[in-house]
């Protein structure tokens, strides 16, 4: 029996599917759905656009914010416009306009944001860009205030405060601050929060901290460090209330970015009246968690017991219920019809207020009277195949089961529409009555927004009954109260996503999303899924409330809605104009799309030869791009060269633009499109283009041939017919070559070879393939030297101590000498093959993979295709003796401690070169030879029982090597090892680790020589103290350390900024945080508990070589990290024209047409009069 899925159902279908039915029962059910399917296909368009490139999201929820569009359009300074920025492309609350007025009067079918970017004064990188939301608000409402535009702050900014509270004098210190957006945190482990909703979070942000002990307030008034409270309080709520939820994080840790996506509730009407109060005045406060919920223990898995078999049971008594009993199909069908209209006839009785409706065919069922109805029929259905499954066990003959008989009910729109197909087969109707009966049952279209004075007075007259009632309701718990309108949500990660927007429309209340171009109706029941978070990447991250008013006349006296008479003159101007273009461009028979696509630069990528260039235009002809492209690839023969379309895939030419050279990159649709040059001889004539022909290669087959890489055939080209045949193709090659004899084709698929079907059409094969052509033989010479080049690799190499030279105009190539050879041969016979062609002796030569710097090839016996060896592989060939295939070739060297007192303790080595040491023995068996050698190279006389061995890494030493196998230890090719000579015989442990430990004197800034500590991997921070009092002379319980992570980077006055640790306590272990001693050489600065550092003079800030702005930087102001992400901050430019050049403005003014300018003016003086 087949699934579901192989009959290629949708999955939202399956559910009407039974499971317990037979295979042509299945088929012939879904051959029904495929009809539901055509039959009951619309799409709801919203009344709205979209837009395309940076800050959709957050323009879309302006342009949907009545308040700032009507704000936006009210901004009528065109004058001031040409005087201040100089051009209408410069002026952002300029082309603000023009990109609302174009989502309003829904000229195109989305709009572009480019106009708006260009006014930012960036580039076409910064644009594509992606921004932080929360980020670009501020800075674009920053940038509209800079253009006389003073609105937007007044709409969105609110002012908090953050105080300081003296406990003891009652002294309060207190500091406004605005906010144009208000934080709150979803989770921070570190401070032990951990919210789950919004009300949770508001009410921490504004609990006050107590500073006592350490972090004591300095009261100016006491004069004296005190007990005090710090916080922040809510002084004034703006009337566009907008909420940040902290979903992205730095983790200092694993020093990376990180999204929190965990479950994060919020209200559509949000009461802050209580938080305006302060954290003192919440009336009914939320449960505060201090960690997250537990999750539910998992059932410990029961242990494995074998089965026990016994006789099976008797069958159960059939028990049905008294009031039950076993339907027909028929009944079962009615009473299902039958409950569905009796639950709809109780859901219209009900007339709860604000309560959300979902669309269902053509008709509104209620969520609560959807979800009685989907739990009955899951009941009646659970127990009906309980019958049915019994019935089948008794009965021979199974019941008949209806086709369409339902599982699980998921909408009951599908169901209906899947009887109603089920009569339309009883009787059968013509094709096309059906399609008529089909437009007829169609969605109604969208209501389109009303314009004419009378209806917007009715519209008017609704809302503010349905704003009066809300009013009343509201009154009750104060003025601020807010309602939801807005959501913004982020998909991805923390490095990268993709934002889209939940906006409930002031015009209809009904809630959309816009994602980009695509603008669609949603459910709320359906949206609260995705915003939420908890079960996905995607998660709300910014949420706009907006203030109930009590008095809407200050904002709504346009009673909701615009029209196209409230728009500025100048912009009404600009949409007659594109107006007329989409007629021009309609009466030509063009598409009135195209006009976007026109009015942005056309970027174009050019190959030629090895090089390949983006150029970007204007709408220019094509006549200019093609001398530009000449121009700069400095092509001389521009008589016999053109521009055409390439696919660089395959190698080929389409189409070509001879005679339409006039016409401009729009005309001709060349947005994106790949471009090549072609040349032709000077006697030759241009081919035109012919969609119907088709480009080939082939070659023919010789006896020198040595591979059958592209590179190395002499490959021909020929043009034919797509509906041409194999067999014709060869006709027209034996044609142009002059051959009488039979040929054979052949074709490479994959790594093999196969004969080709001559009466096979040649539009089944890639454009620009190969056909092989050979003499015709019983057995093809092609097909056997496609099975040996399976096996065939091409090596390259190089010449022992020859420095090749390039070619004028040609890279250097270190490998220019090529081996053929079976990818089954060994590594030894590709040697001696490669020896042999140069000339040397294999004996005295070493293999290194890649380069000079690759790993030695001591493996002689492996195959080469088992080495990972493929096509093109290189092999870099040097003198010396080569190791064998247990032997690591190392870089000994002596490592010696000088300047001890300097701040990076830098070690000073000496090169003694390279020493080849079997990698399977341990170290206390290789440190004997190692001397030997080091001795008679140094003539020294070291003891080997003082000689310590440590990885090194650039001009520091890490790891100490133990008494293991230098594979045990991770010992590669090449790999630094030191030699430390040490005063006393040592060896650690695995358990043991090897610090180095500084004393910092805070009232002289004077650092210790470092001292060397062996400590224990499983010692607590008493234990250390204990050790370091052995040679510093301070008390354990008033040490402090901090671990210096990069010792090459290291200066003391970092140290006022560093983590300090007190060691006075046995829960703090070494190996994990925050001491987390993991490696050997790790440098801990010890001080003292109860020293300050005094500051430094300006002659010690010059002896320590310290920048003094930097360490302006280093004095401790607050307990803040010391990493932070380096990010790149969001600018937006705002142009303003040098008063120097005001005379050249006043002649671009000039240029302005004088009926704009009149307009502009007579504009200006009716506001002035209202």
């Amino acid at each position: 029996m087949k699934h579901h899925n192989s009959f290629n159902c949708p999955k939202k279908y399956l559910f009407l599917i039974p499971q317990k039915c037979s295979y042509k029962k299945k088929k012939k059910n879904i051959e029904k759905i495929i009809k539901l399917m055509q039959i009951n296909k619309y799409t709801l368009d919203a009344p709205y656009l979209g837009l395309i490139n940076i800050g959709a999201t957050f323009l879309q929820t302006l342009f949907m914010t009545p308040e700032f569009r009507r704000g936006i359009y009210l901004w009528k300074q065109h004058i001031q416009m040409y005087e201040k920025h100089g051009q209408e492309k410069d002026s952002i609350p300029f082309q603000l306009q023009k990109l609302f007025s174009r989502l309003q009067t829904k000229i195109f079918d989305y709009i572009d944001t480019r106009d708006l970017t260009k006014s930012f004064q960036w580039d076409v990188h910064q644009a594509f860009e992606q921004h932080d939301i929360q980020e670009f608000m501020r800075v674009l409402f920053d940038a509209i205030e800079q253009s006389d535009c003073k609105f937007a702050k007044e709409l969105f900014e609110g002012i908090q405060a953050n105080f300081t509270k003296c406990l003891t004098c009652g002294y309060e210190s207190l500091r406004q601050q605005e906010f144009m957006d208000y934080g709150v945190i979803i989770k921070d482990p570190f401070s032990r929060i951990y919210n789950d909703n919004l009300n949770l979070a508001l009410q921490l942000s504004l609990k006050p901290e107590t500073l006592n002990g350490k972090n004591q307030y300095f009261c100016d008034t006491c004069q004296s460090k005190q007990d005090a409270l710090r916080g922040q309080i809510i002084q004034r709520l703006p009337h566009i209330f907008t909420v940040h939820l902290t979903r992205f994080t730095f983790d200092y840790t694993f020093m990376r970015r990180e999204k929190i996506s965990d479950g994060f509730k919020f209200p559509f009407v949000l009461n802050m009246n209580d938080y305006i109060n302060g954290y003192d005045g919440i009336k009914n406060k939320v449960e505060e968690k201090l960690q997250p919920q537990e999750e539910q223990p998992k059932p410990k898995p029961q242990p494995y017991k074998p089965p026990t078999y016994a006789p099976p049971p008797p069958p159960p008594k059939r028990i049905v219920p008294k009031t039950a009993q076993v339907p027909s199909q028929k009944k079962k069908e009615s009473s299902t019809r039958q409950f569905i209209e009796d639950m709809r006839k109780k859901a219209t009785k009900l007339q709860e207020k604000d309560q959300v409706q979902i669309f269902v065919g053509d008709e509104r069922v209620e969520i609560d009277t959807q979800q009685a109805i989907e739990q009955s029929l899951t009941q009646q259905n659970q127990h009906q195949m309980e019958i049915e499954d019994y019935d089948s066990k008794q009965q021979e003959q199974k019941p008949e089961i209806q086709p369409m008989e339902i599982e699980k009910t998921e909408n009951i729109q599908q169901v209906e529409a899947i009887q109603k197909v089920e009569k339309v087969e009883e009787n059968p109707k013509p094709e096309q009555q059906i399609q008529k009966e089909v437009q007829v049952e169609k969605k109604p279209e969208s209501v389109p927004i009303v314009d004419t004075q009378e209806e917007r007075k009715k519209y008017k007259n609704y809302l503010d009954d349905k704003y009066i009632k809300l009013n009343i309701e509201c009154n009750e718990k104060g003025e601020q109260v807010y309602y939801l309108y807005s959501i913004l949500n982020h998909s991805g990660g923390a490095m990268g996503g993709h934002y889209y927007a939940y906006i409930k429309s002031f015009e209809d209340g009904k809630w959309y999303c816009f994602n980009d171009s695509n603008v669609t109706m949603t459910d709320p029941d359906e949206m609260t899924s995705k915003v939420f978070g908890g079960n996905s990447n995607s998660c709300a991250y910014m949420l706009f409330y907006k203030r109930i008013e009590q008095n809407r006349d200050d904002w709504s006296q346009w009673g909701g809605q615009f029209t196209e008479e409230e728009l500025p003159e100048i912009i009404k101007n600009r949409l007659a104009e594109e107006k007329t273009k989409i007629k021009e461009m309609i009466d030509k028979g063009n598409n009135p799309a195209d006009l976007q696509q026109i009015s942005r630069p056309f970027t174009i990528k050019v190959y030629y030869k090895l090089e390949v260039k983006s150029f970007t235009f204007d709408n220019i002809a094509f006549a200019e791009l093609q001398a530009a492209v000449f121009e700069h690839f400095q092509i001389k023969e521009k008589e016999n060269g053109r521009l055409r379309v390439y696919q660089p895939h395959n190698d080929s030419f389409l189409e070509e633009f001879t005679g339409r050279e006039n016409r401009t990159l729009g005309q001709l649709k060349l947005q994106g499109r790949n471009m090549g040059i072609e040349f032709k001889k000077p006697d030759e004539t241009w081919s035109s283009f012919d969609e119907n022909n088709m480009t080939f290669r082939y070659t023919f087959w010789a006896p020198d041939l040595k591979t059958v890489e592209e590179k190395q055939l002499q490959l021909y080209k020929i043009v034919v017919k797509k509906d041409d045949t194999v067999q014709q193709l060869m006709e027209a090659v034996k044609q142009v070559h002059n051959i009488d004899s039979e040929l054979i084709v052949v074709r490479r698929v994959c790594d093999y070879g196969t004969l080709a079907v001559l009466d096979k059409p040649v539009e089944q094969y890639y454009e620009n393939s190969i056909f092989y052509f050979e003499k015709y033989t019983t057995e093809s010479l092609w097909i056997q030297e496609f099975d040996k080049e399976q096996h065939r690799i091409v090596i390259k190499y190089n010449t022992p101590n020859l420095k090749s030279e390039a070619k004028e105009g040609q890279p250097n190539d270190e490998f220019p000498n090529v081996c053929v050879i079976d990818d089954r041969a060994t590594m030894q016979e590709l040697k001696l093959a490669m020896c042999a062609q140069i000339g040397i002796d294999e004996s005295k030569i070493i293999m290194r993979r890649g380069g000079r710097a690759g790993l030695e090839l001591k493996d002689l016996e492996v195959e080469v295709g088992q080495n990972s060896f493929v096509k093109g592989s290189s092999i870099y060939l040097e003198y010396g003796t080569p190791i064998k295939a247990n032997e690591f070739r190392c870089l000994i060297s002596i490592a010696k401690s000088e300047n001890l007192l300097e701040d990076r303790n830098l070690y000073v080595f000496e090169e003694l070169g390279e020493y080849a040491t079997p990698g399977d023995i341990p170290i206390s068996q290789i440190i004997p030879s190692l001397v030997e050698w080091i001795n008679l190279k140094t003539n020294r006389d070291y003891d080997p029982n003082r000689v310590r061995l440590r990885e090194r890494i650039a001009d520091r030493l890490n790891k100490v090597y133990r008494d293991k196998t230098l594979k045990e230890q991770g010992v590669i090719e090449m790999r630094m090892i030191s030699m430390e000579y040490l005063d006393v015989p040592q060896m650690l442990s695995n358990k043991e680790l090897l610090i180095l430990v500084r004393l910092w004197d805070q009232t002289t800034w004077n650092l210790s020589e470092r001292h060397e500590f062996i400590i224990q991997k499983s010692d607590s921070g008493l234990d250390l103290a204990r050790q370091l009092a052995t040679v510093f002379p301070i008390d354990p319980t008033e040490m402090e350390v901090a671990r210096i992570i990069t010792i090459y980077r290291f200066n003391r006055f970092e140290l006022l900024n560093e983590n300090w640790i007190s060691l006075n306590s046995e829960d703090i272990m070494l190996y994990s945080q925050p001491l987390h001693i993991t490696n050997d050489g790790t440098l801990l600065i010890l001080r003292h508990q109860k020293q300050m550092p005094r500051d430094l003079t300006e002659e010690e800030i010059k002896k320590y070589g310290i920048i003094h702005s930097n360490y302006q930087k280093q004095k401790p102001t607050s307990n803040k990290p010391k990493y932070q992400p380096e990010e790149k901050a969001l600018k937006i430019m705002v142009k303003k024209v040098d008063e120097k050049k005001v005379d050249d403005v006043k002649k671009v003014d000039e240029k302005q047409p004088e009926d704009t300018k009149e307009q502009i003016k007579t504009e200006e003086v009716q506001d002035q009069k209202n």
